[in-house]
């Protein structure tokens, strides 16, 4: 992995510990309205235990493709939480099928904390997957936040992640900024605040220039159910 960058201290580039960060290159936010705001965090890096510090999402987002493990990045913080994806894959059988959903509860931390939980969102094989499949994931991933009141939502975009080849930084970025603007018109939202990719430093760029496209990628959005 290449050296991240120095980067100037802002109020977007300070980590949940308070502490400012010098060790990346840097974190942006681009505002998609009322009702939630899209945020490219460069921290997946050993500076940063590999995002381990931004782990504090209502709603964490990983993917799997089919008959395959989590992979090195999702492990990170499987490990990190005691296994329990692992644990639970294991034990229900999930593949990792396209559009399959395994869901994970993480014990709460005290009485006044907010209940926090892990969806694994299957891609089907490596080779299928494309643009709709991602349009499809960030669906489901909104959909879960809707259903369980989520006020923030993280999605790790790992770099050794198994269908890398297939999935186009910028086009990720696009079609997340297209859907969101989608359900924002729709009112189907709910109370989702904060929606974070978490990226390694170098794929920071490539995601907000997909997020800076501000037209809508379809004539008319196709996806049918867009609760």
């Amino acid at each position: 992995m290449n050296t991240p960058t120095n980067c100037p201290t802002s109020a977007a580039s300070v980590p949940p510990s308070g502490n400012p960060c010098f060790g990346c290159s840097g974190c942006s936010s681009l505002a998609s309205g009322p009702g939630a705001t899209i945020s490219v965090i460069g921290g997946i890096s050993a500076a940063h235990d590999y995002g381990l510090e931004y782990d504090h999402a209502d709603l964490l987002i990983f993917t799997k493709v089919s008959d395959s493990d989590l992979g090195g990045g999702p492990r990170h913080f499987d490990d990190k939480h005691g296994g329990i994806v692992s644990r639970t894959i294991n034990e229900s059988g999930f593949r990792g099928e396209e559009q399959e959903v395994l869901e994970v509860e993480l014990p709460s931390v005290g009485p006044s904390s907010r209940t926090r939980r892990i969806a694994v969102i299957g891609l089907g094989s490596a080779e299928g997957v494309t643009r709709k499949s991602l349009c499809h994931l960030f669906n489901q991933a909104l959909a879960l936040a809707h259903r369980h009141n989520a006020h923030s939502l993280l999605i790790p975009v790992f770099p050794w992640r198994t269908s890398a080849g297939a999935l186009n930084l910028k086009a990720t970025g696009a079609i997340l900024r297209c859907l969101v603007e989608e359900r924002k018109r729709r009112g189907t939202l709910g109370n989702l605040q904060e929606i974070t990719l978490l990226s390694t430093p170098q794929a920071r760029r490539h995601l907000e220039a997909g997020l800076a496209v501000e037209h809508t990628l379809c004539s008319l959005c196709r996806i049918p159910n867009l609760f």
